[in-house]
C-alpha cells in the first residue's frame, strides 16, 4: 500500500493531509494525519518525511511551527491515527543570538534509521546532521555539506531535503530559496 502525505491549510492552520492507494491510480482520502491542536507545542505542521522506526512503526519527522522539529508515530496498518511525542519538540528552535543558532536551524527535517541509530538532516541556511539512539534524544553531529565543494555556498539554504541512495552514491534533493531546486550526489560516511 502507498501512503501520501501533503501540506494543506484549513481553519486549524497548516496540516498534513493523508491519502492511500493500492495501485497509485485509485486513492482513498483519510482524515488529516497531523494538525495543530489545543495544548500542542506546535501551531502548524510544515515539511518533513516519514520512515520506519526500530519498533516497525511509521514515524513522521516534521517541523512544528513555533516549536522546532517534532515527531509523531503510528503503529496501525491504515496509519489513520498518529501520536505526537510528549517530548516534542525533539530539537527546539534555537534562541536568537545563542551558540546553538550559529550551529543549526531546527527547520525542514528529513530523518531515517540506519543500523541502530536515527539520523536527521535539519535544513535551513546551515544544513546539519543530528543523531539519536531513541526518538526522544537527539544530538548535533555537524554540518551536512563538506566545505570547499564547487558551486556550494557557505550557509546555503537547504529546504525540504530528501536524502536517499542512488546506485553506490547518496542523493540530496532539496530546494534553495535563492537557487531553486538542487541535487547533490556524494558519499555518506563517518556521519
Amino acid at each position: 500500500k502507498y501512503h501520501l502525505c501533503y501540506i494543506f491549510q484549513d481553519e486549524r492552520g497548516h496540516c498534513w493531509g493523508h491519502a492511500s492507494s493500492e495501485d497509485l491510480l485509485h486513492w482513498r482520502w483519510h482524515t488529516p494525519a497531523l494538525y495543530p491542536a489545543p495544548g500542542d507545542v506546535d501551531t502548524g505542521i510544515f515539511s518533513g518525511n516519514c520512515f520506519v522506526n526500530k519498533d516497525g512503526e511509521a514515524t513522521m519527522l516534521y517541523h512544528g511551527v513555533g516549536a522546532g522539529n517534532c515527531i509523531a508515530t503510528s503503529g496501525e496498518p491504515g496509519l489513520d491515527h498518529w501520536t505526537k511525542l510528549p517530548s516534542n519538540p525533539i530539537v527546539p528552535i534555537p534562541e536568537k543570538g545563542s551558540a546553538e543558532e550559529k550551529l543549526y536551524s531546527s527547520w525542514d527535517p528529513h530523518g531515517w534509521l540506519e543500523g541502530d541509530a536515527y539520523y536527521a538532516i535539519f535544513g535551513g541556511h546551515n544544513p546539519t546532521i543530528f543523531k539519536g539512539q531513541t526518538l526522544d534524544d537527539w544530538e548535533y553531529v555537524g554540518p551536512l555539506l563538506a566545505n570547499n565543494m564547487p558551486d556550494v555556498d557557505d550557509f546555503e539554504d537547504v529546504s525540504c531535503p530528501d536524502f536517499f541512495p542512488i546506485g553506490n552514491k547518496q542523493m540530496l534533493l532539496c530546494i534553495s530559496h535563492s537557487r531553486g531546486c538542487r541535487y547533490y550526489l556524494g558519499e555518506w560516511k563517518d556521519e
